[in-house]
Parts: C-alpha cells; sequence; structure tokens
C-alpha cells in the first residue's frame, strides 16, 4: 500500500515589461499614459505623487503603488529632492489570479501596511541581483540597459512571482476585513477604450451643458451602456464622475484663485450662486468661504450658503 499526494499541472506564465529604476531629480515629471498591463511602483527613498485617474495619491520611501490596466496615470515629483524607486509592468496569465487582482480595493500600499507582508524582502533580493550585474557591467550613471544571464532573470521573475502572491494574499484580507466579498469583472481593451473616450467628454461635460445622455448618442452607445462600461473601468458611475471632477475644480479655484464665489458658480455652470454654495455644503460639510484660506485677499466675496 502507498499514498500518494498530487498536485494540478501548472502553466501559468509571468510576463514582466518595462522593468526598470529610476532616479527622478526634483521637477520630474513622466506624462498622462494608461497600458493593457499591471504596473508595479515601490519607493525605495523620496517623495513624490502619483496622480491615478487625475487624483493625488502619495509615493514615499516604502510605499508600494499597484495601477491596474487601463487605469490613467502620470507621475510627478515636487519635493525638493530626488526620489529613487523601481517600476515594473507585468501580466500573468492564470484567470482566477488575474482577476483577484483586478478585483483589488488597493492601490497603495504604505510602508507600515508593505512592512505587514514578505514583499520587502523579496524586493531586497531582486536588488541584490540587479546590484550584482551593475557591478559586473561597470555601469557608468548614463541610461542604460542592464545585461541579465538566464540565471538573473529567473531569479527576479520568481522574487517577483512571490511578490504579486504576497500582493494577493494582502488584498484578500483587506477584502475580509471590509466584508467586501464581490469581485468586479475585467474590462476588456475595447471597454477601456470607450471608457477612456467617455471620461474624456465628461471632462467637457463638467465645464458645458452635456449630459450622459448627450455622450452616449455621440459614441453611438445607449446610456446605460455607457454607465455600465464607465463603472466597471472607473469603480463609480458618470454622474459620480462629474460630480468629483467638479468638487475637485471648486476646491482648486476657492483655494488657488481670487474668483468670487459667484464667478466660480458660474464658471462651474450652476444655475445660481446659492445652488452652488448648497452643494459644496453638501459636499465638504464647509461653505464656500468658510473652506477659502482667510489669508488670500478678495474683493466683493459674497456667500449664499446661509
Amino acid at each position: 500500500m502507498s499514498t500518494r499526494i498530487g498536485l494540478p499541472n501548472m502553466t501559468s506564465t509571468l510576463m514582466t515589461y518595462n522593468f526598470h529604476i529610476r532616479v527622478a531629480e526634483a521637477g520630474y515629471a513622466f506624462r498622462l499614459e494608461y497600458h493593457p498591463t499591471f504596473e508595479l511602483l515601490y519607493c525605495w527613498e523620496g517623495n513624490a505623487t502619483e496622480y491615478i485617474q487625475e487624483r493625488p495619491v502619495p509615493f514615499r520611501t516604502g510605499d508600494l503603488l499597484l495601477i491596474k490596466p487601463g487605469v490613467k496615470h502620470r507621475f510627478l515629483n515636487q519635493a525638493a529632492g530626488p526620489v529613487t524607486f523601481i517600476s515594473i509592468h507585468f501580466d500573468i496569465d492564470d484567470p482566477e489570479l488575474r482577476k483577484k487582482l483586478i478585483a483589488a480595493r488597493i492601490e497603495r500600499l504604505s510602508k507600515a501596511d508593505t512592512e505587514k507582508t514578505m514583499i520587502p524582502r523579496y524586493l531586497e533580493q531582486i536588488e541584490s541581483v540587479i546590484y550584482s550585474c551593475i557591478l559586473k557591467t561597470k555601469y557608468g550613471g548614463e541610461v542604460t540597459d542592464i545585461p541579465l544571464s538566464s540565471v538573473d532573470k529567473l531569479a527576479i521573475q520568481a522574487f517577483f512571482l512571490l511578490i504579486v502572491k504576497e500582493l494577493t494574499v494582502y488584498t484578500a484580507s483587506v477584502k475580509e476585513q471590509d466584508g467586501y466579498g464581490c469581485e468586479e469583472q475585467h474590462a476588456t481593451p475595447y471597454e477601456t477604450k470607450i471608457a477612456h473616450l467617455i471620461e474624456d467628454l465628461l471632462r467637457l461635460c463638467a465645464q458645458d451643458a452635456l449630459t450622459v445622455q448627450d455622450i452616449a448618442r455621440h459614441i453611438g452607445l445607449s446610456r446605460g451602456q455607457c454607465t455600465k462600461i464607465f463603472t466597471k473601468v472607473y469603480g463609480m458611475p458618470p454622474r459620480q464622475y462629474i460630480t468629483e471632477l467638479k468638487l475637485r475644480k471648486a476646491k482648486e479655484l476657492l483655494v488657488r484663485s481670487q474668483l468670487s464665489v459667484e464667478a466660480i458658480a458660474a464658471e462651474l455652470r450652476y444655475d445660481s450662486v446659492s445652488h452652488f454654495s448648497r452643494q459644496f455644503k453638501r459636499w465638504t460639510g464647509l461653505s464656500p468661504l468658510q473652506f477659502r484660506p482667510k489669508h488670500l485677499p478678495l474683493s466683493g466675496v459674497t456667500d449664499a450658503s446661509s
């Protein structure tokens, strides 16, 4: 008699693209982009900002960012000194694992969160392999691709696959804590393209009199289809996205401009200053004048929220 424990055949493939380490000096900015693969960013040292769907996300020493396929993002170093980070674009063909990463509710792990996992140790192993290769090539500080042996590539992929595993386990634990059980469907490349087109038009909608129905008619889809596709990619319906655009613009104008509340209401296409003030207070709990910095020199400003 014998005992045999069998394991399933495993053929999953991890693919990495545009894997690089960058030292970005103060003022460095990288253009708005999106791509069909995941991107992992890890900050080794420094302080910068990653704008994800135009939302500023802090990126500090020890932080890790997970950017999903199709998500628009850009990078800006507004700090006084350089920031050093690693960037890895990757994809994995295991459908269950890919679905879990797509459905993950996280986009940023702080240093404290990351240190709860094995990720820093695996990154140290990757760093060790890369550093060894740099020494062999007598790297002189110019932009270049470091040659890797087959063994080096295998080691980096092995450690990175373990990082993906840690991310998956961590996101599962976050779901359990939040009581979040449903998983989002993965958007196809066509749906991602349509969602980005809708998003571009919604930005016009925030300033003009366009409606979601107008946008749907313009691109040849029903309003329901537009809402479904947009929500699938951006995680919120178009109307909520418009609201967030208006709130962000209102805050920016109140803090950075000398426009009166009446002028801001008009720029955001509100039919009256009282309507804008009531809506702003509903969003933030403060009236526009209460939100505005007291030191900002203004003239002719009134507040119609009362």
